[in-house]
């Protein structure tokens, strides 16, 4: 009897960490420091640092066309879900604001949304180039202060969803893992200027 109750109580322990370590938060990042181990730059026409309690990320178009500032959050992950909350503090209203996951030496899933409500889920792949596997033009989507931003890697199934709001799904399988981050920029020209906030990275 005192054998098998200690094995059951191996199983309830094991099963517990196992539930546990799935719903484990791995970045919960409020930006009231700068967060140990990532790489924040500032590269004169781009950069990002922690600034009021936030990420501020910005980039100079003019100099960068079509070329978003991204900072990546340490780590690697296959499963993931992102959600962070924005602030667009400058910027042209076509200033592409979004979440990578899967981002590695073989390419990267991409999530945006800008200010006239276009919305984009695609991927860059090595050797492809660039796509937007779906696309949505949802205007009034974009509010004006605080948006909160959500990608779903599972799988080969991708979600992004923009306050609360599931307004994109794709799948896709050819990239199974990679890190996640956090980009803005991609206008015409200008200086944008986004704020990011109370990000959540929890694998899955």
């Amino acid at each position: 009897m005192r054998s098998f109750g200690m094995c059951a109580l191996a199983l309830i322990v094991a099963a517990a960490v196992t539930a546990s370590a799935e719903e484990a938060v791995a970045v919960p990042e409020t930006f009231d420091a700068p967060p140990a181990g990532w790489e924040l730059k500032d590269e004169a026409d781009r950069g990002a640092a922690v600034r009021e309690g936030a990420l501020l990320i910005w980039v100079d178009n003019s100099a960068r066309q079509y070329q978003p500032m991204t900072v990546h959050v340490p780590g690697e992950h296959r499963g993931v879900t992102v959600e962070v909350e924005v602030s667009k503090r400058s910027g042209d209203p076509s200033t592409a604001i979004g979440l990578l996951c899967r981002d590695g030496a073989q390419g990267r899933y991409f999530a945006d949304v800008d200010a006239e409500g276009e919305v984009r889920l695609g991927a860059n792949i090595k050797g492809e180039g660039q796509k937007v596997l779906a696309k949505v033009e949802r205007p009034g989507v974009w509010r004006e202060g605080v948006n909160r931003l959500r990608l779903e890697c599972v799988a080969d199934s991708l979600a992004f969803s923009v306050n609360g709001e599931q307004l994109l799904t794709v799948t896709d399988a050819r990239l199974t893992s990679g890190s996640v981050g956090l980009r803005a920029g991609g206008a015409g020209s200008g200086r944008s200027e986004v704020a990011f906030d109370n990000l959540v990275v929890t694998p899955r």
